[in-house]
């Protein structure tokens, strides 16, 4: 384990406060770590470093992916949604006493309120 000295960090201070007491949270800046500590820029880093990779290939790539994402998009969204008795299938093997009430819940609450939900689940 690596031992880290905290007055190198650059820190973001907060404020806590409650009605009975008030503290300060140091926290790790989280635009340093992406400058600095980002796994994926370390990645591209190591990439081009070992010529695997350069600019040109690293925007096609993410261009590729940008159309393919969309079109995955497109096409879920052309599928519709799906319905709300298919969100508490899969979550375990049989139905337990609390996923069921929810359930009930969910499709009471549909029902009382249809004007805010689409495709009239």
């Amino acid at each position: 384990m690596r031992k880290i000295d905290v007055s190198e960090l650059p820190l973001v201070v907060m404020i806590c406060a409650t009605d009975e007491q008030a503290s300060v949270i140091l926290t790790p800046d989280p635009h340093h770590f992406n400058l600095t500590d980002n796994p994926i820029s370390r990645f591209r880093k190591y990439l081009t470093g070992k010529e695997w990779m350069n600019d040109e290939l690293a925007d096609q790539i993410a261009d590729e992916e940008r159309v393919a994402v969309l079109e995955a998009m497109e096409k879920a969204e052309a599928k519709g949604p799906p319905s709300i008795e298919s969100l508490f299938e899969d979550v375990y093997d049989e139905k337990t006493n609390h996923l069921l009430k929810q359930e009930r819940e969910l499709i009471d609450h549909v029902a009382k309120y249809p004007e805010h939900y689409a495709g009239g689940h």
